[in-house]
């Protein structure tokens, strides 16, 4: 019956506006976000602390562009002081460390939101 449903979602993929495939956590089984916060990881579950290349292997599920992007915009906070903290970025915002997005990334004491821990 399983290959049946696989099937079918198949077959109907083309049918599927305004849906994307995203690696599904292999933790807790939710769409990740895709985001450039880490180095050499493209996707990311923030709460399970997963991420992965962009050539992952994980299994894909189905899940609306417009929730996902909601979800990326929830996660928006952690992932701009991951980003600059661990991934390397610099900021497109400011160029003298003045915008919230920076002096987020310049407290110590910064509680993240959704990232249950930090890279070592």
């Amino acid at each position: 019956m399983n290959y049946l449903a696989e099937t079918l979602n198949e077959l109907t993929k083309e049918k599927r506006k305004g849906y994307g495939e995203y690696p599904k956590c292999p933790e807790c089984g939710y769409a990740m976000v895709w985001t450039f916060s880490f180095r050499y990881k493209e996707w990311a579950c923030l709460p399970c602390y997963v991420t992965a290349p962009m050539f992952h292997g994980f299994d894909k599920v189905w899940r609306n562009i417009k929730y996902m992007d909601a979800k990326k915009r929830l996660w928006q906070r952690d992932l701009s002081v991951i980003a600059r903290t661990e991934g390397g970025a610099t900021c497109a915002v400011c160029n003298d460390k003045t915008c919230k997005w920076c002096k987020d990334a310049d407290n110590k004491n910064y509680k993240f939101t959704y990232w249950k821990t930090r890279i070592n």
